[in-house]
This record gives structure tokens, C-alpha cells and sequence, in this order.
């Protein structure tokens, strides 16, 4: 039977007959996370892998370095066409500096990283793609079968005691 088409006083009676909730494992966890203050990282906290940090430097370097044509573009029309010798200059003087600014950037080391991580070195991937690399060049060239190979050999008739 639904509980909204009961009767009024059998749903208060229901209301004290309730038996006390029981805390799961899973909501004691939520509860002592709050207690102590579980930080949790979300996504957007996350650091950039140094490679996409690398992309991100180069495109703000190329848009930095496309920019000064167009800016010193405008300075000679703002000189020629519009005879605004101020805007001229102060378009000129923005044009100057850009390469530098985006040589720095370019330049730039990155997001430092958290001295609290591990550093974790693997030597056994290292060595398995060496061996990889090794097993490849040996069956290239067995495979390639060189044709300026001579093989000697000695044949017994020819030989005398």
C-alpha cells in the first residue's frame, strides 16, 4: 500500500514505529572523511604532463611570434593611410618585444615538480625495449640476406697431408 493513501494517523504511526538507521562501512568512511578533512584532487588540480606542457609552450610561442607581422601591418597602415603617427608608434612599440616574450615562454621549464611524489625510476622497461630493439635489428638482417657476403670454407679433398 502507498504511503500517501494512508490514512493520517496511520502514518504517524508508522512515523514512531521507525527503526534506528544502521551506519554501513561506507558511511562510517563519509563520515571520518569529513571528521578529518580528506583533501580530494579534482581534475582541474591536476598538473600538466611535461609533454603537454612542451604543446602548450610551442602554440603560445607561435601565436606570440604570428602576432608582430600583424601588428606591424597595422602601424604602417595607422601611418600611412590614417596619418596617426601616435598609433603608429605605440603599435611599432607593441611589435617589438614579442619575439622575446615568446622566446621566454618557449623557454620556459614548466610546472615544478611535487617534491612529495616518488621519483620512480624503471630500468626493466628501459632494458626490455633495448632487447626489443636488438631482436629487431638481428631479423632485419637475417631477412635482408646480404649478397656481398662471401663464405669460405675449406674442402677436405683439396687439402693434402
Amino acid at each position: 500500500m502507498d504511503r500517501h493513501s494512508q490514512h493520517p494517523d496511520e502514518r504517524s504511526s508508522l512515523v514512531h514505529d521507525a527503526q534506528p538507521v544502521e551506519h554501513t562501512p561506507s558511511t562510517l568512511k563519509r563520515v571520518g572523511r569529513a571528521i578529518r578533512g580528506h583533501k580530494v584532487e579534482l581534475v582541474t588540480d591536476a598538473h600538466q604532463s611535461p609533454e603537454e606542457n612542451r604543446l602548450h609552450r610551442e602554440k603560445v610561442y607561435a601565436w606570440l611570434q604570428g602576432l608582430r607581422v600583424p601588428f606591424l601591418l597595422a602601424s604602417g597602415v595607422a601611418y600611412v593611410w590614417m596619418h596617426s603617427v601616435l598609433l603608429s608608434a605605440i603599435l611599432f612599440a607593441i611589435s617589438i618585444p614579442l619575439p622575446w616574450i615568446a622566446v621566454v615562454i618557449a623557454n620556459g621549464v614548466g610546472e615544478r615538480r611535487d617534491p612529495r611524489q616518488p621519483a620512480v625510476y624503471k630500468p626493466a622497461i628501459a632494458r626490455e625495449y633495448n632487447e626489443f630493439l636488438l631482436q629487431q635489428q638481428q631479423q632485419q638482417a637475417l631477412g635482408r640476406g646480404d649478397s656481398d657476403t662471401i663464405i669460405d670454407h675449406d674442402h677436405d679433398e683439396e687439402q693434402t697431408p
